[in-house]
């Protein structure tokens, strides 16, 4: 299956400019760090001029493009586990929290990526290890859904780091 990041590699940098062309560069960040990491983050972002969108938990209901500035995108439909965490009499409900820092790259061309990831391991700031890239696929994604993809697909890397440094330490295994 296509996963939240893998579909940016299928836009050229030329085509993923021009298909967005009316939208700005921005790093959406859901779950925020504690206070220290999140001006680390700032710090490092505004080195190279790079605006960043802090999720509000009322806004998690809609979808992953809306909050990046994407106009026009239907609300997504949430899972019943969502639905029931909310409260009911609520004007504007307050969504459940993400379990961890959730960092979302809206509108970087390559080099601008490669560019905020050097600055974003440099600050200090993280690990952050949940990280995704907005496409034409997940934009009309909700975060849950975004967020599950990208914790299924960290949890089976670690599990690959794991099962190979197992493979290399085996007793009695020669090299």
């Amino acid at each position: 299956p296509r996963t939240c990041h893998q579909d940016h590699f299928n836009l050229t940098e030329t085509d993923h400019m021009q298909a967005h062309h009316d939208e700005k560069e921005a790093l959406i960040i859901f779950a925020p760090p504690a206070r220290g990491q999140m001006d680390l983050l700032r710090a490092a972002c505004g080195q190279i001029s790079l605006n960043i969108i802090t999720a509000d938990r009322r806004d998690y209901g809609h979808a992953l493009g809306t909050l990046a500035g994407v106009k026009g995108l239907p609300d997504p439909k949430l899972p019943p586990e969502i639905i029931g965490q909310i409260p009911a009499l609520s004007a504007q409900p307050l969504y459940p929290e993400l379990p961890g820092t959730f960092i979302v790259f809206a509108f970087l061309s390559d080099s601008r990526l490669n560019e905020a990831l050097k600055a974003l391991a440099g600050s200090g700031a993280g690990p952050f290890p949940y990280k995704a890239i907005l496409t034409p696929h997940n934009m009309r994604w909700s975060v849950y859904r975004c967020f599950s993809q990208i914790t299924q697909e960290h949890e089976a890397m670690e599990k690959a780091k794991k099962a190979a440094k197992n493979t290399r330490t085996a007793p009695g295994r020669t090299e």
